[in-house]
């Protein structure tokens, strides 16, 4: 084992030596990707935290752990359908909009993330003011040991919340755009979002 973790270090660090451009996030991601053991079962694709989802559902019964463990729900609101690619398509949007812990260089080409992104329930789960374990990368932000939201307030948004993490809410962002994007649909109920499909 010890052998394994000495030869994965060299490889990460001879490929980091060897990167044509490499910066402080990129690096610490190389360094951990080749320090985690790959597991037998995984794909032998891309790493599933740069490809970018394109339509997915936030569903709170199926997913494991249960997501509204972290949504803070105390009764089935059902499935919430998200298509990933229309908000990127959308001018002006910005992947930092809600991925907050990136740089704000992150970009998508081809489907794939130009940094690795982590899942929003490492920091936002249903525990209030728990201190976030990710180190953010984003310039104008700090999240190292910095309390996070709450998941609810974290997916929904929050406008009276002072936090700059809450603005990516999808509440209140689509309160945020709804004169400029008209289309892009009002948020007048529970069921605007929690339609209970799968897409």
């Amino acid at each position: 084992m010890k052998q394994w973790l000495i030869a994965a270090y060299m490889l990460g660090a001879g490929w980091l030596l060897l990167a044509p451009s490499t910066t402080p996030s990129t690096m610490a991601a190389a360094l951990l990707a080749s320090a985690a053991p790959a597991s037998e079962d995984a794909p032998a694709s891309e790493d599933a935290s740069t490809k970018m989802p394109g339509k997915m559902v936030f569903d709170n019964t199926e997913s494991d752990p249960p997501f509204s463990k972290y949504a803070g729900y105390k009764d089935d609101k059902g499935k919430a359908p998200f298509d990933h690619q229309q908000h990127v398509d959308y001018k002006g949007s910005t992947c930092v909009a809600c991925h907050h812990t990136n740089s704000k260089t992150l970009a998508v080409k081809d489907g794939v993330a130009s940094e690795p992104v982590m899942k929003c329930t490492v920091c936002h789960t249903d525990e209030n003011n728990k201190p976030s374990p990710a180190e953010g990368t984003n310039e104008d932000h700090k999240f190292k040991g910095v309390p996070a939201v709450e998941a609810i307030t974290a997916y929904h948004g929050e406008e009276s919340s002072k936090s700059s993490a809450s603005e990516a809410g999808c509440i209140t962002c689509h309160k945020r755009l709804e004169k400029e994007f008209p289309k892009a649909g009002k948020v007048v109920s529970c069921n605007s979002c929690h339609t209970g499909q799968d897409s």
